[in-house]
């Protein structure tokens, strides 16, 4: 049974440095989100673009990372596909 990715860009996850350390998807997209009323951690099921969570996604592990770094690296990736593309 094969997996259909909902963005064109999936295939840069196989064999990737992502996925040899074992980082799923519902990790970027559907990050770890706190409640502000109750404090409680709960896991976000809008399934999103980690730019738009850049500090509940990429810097949980990148931590030597600023945001504009991780902004940077995702555009670099977003280029590049492009460019195959092209």
């Amino acid at each position: 049974m094969l997996w259909k990715g909902q963005h064109p860009d999936v295939e840069n996850f196989y064999n990737s440095k992502h996925q040899k350390a074992g980082v799923e998807c519902h990790q970027c997209h559907m990050p770890k989100m706190k409640d502000a009323k109750t404090g409680k951690t709960y896991t976000s099921h809008w399934q999103t673009s980690p730019k738009n969570y850049i500090k509940q996604t990429c810097l949980t592990c990148h931590k030597d990372w600023s945001e504009k770094q991780a902004l940077y690296v995702m555009d670099s990736l977003n280029a590049r596909y492009q460019g195959k593309v092209r």
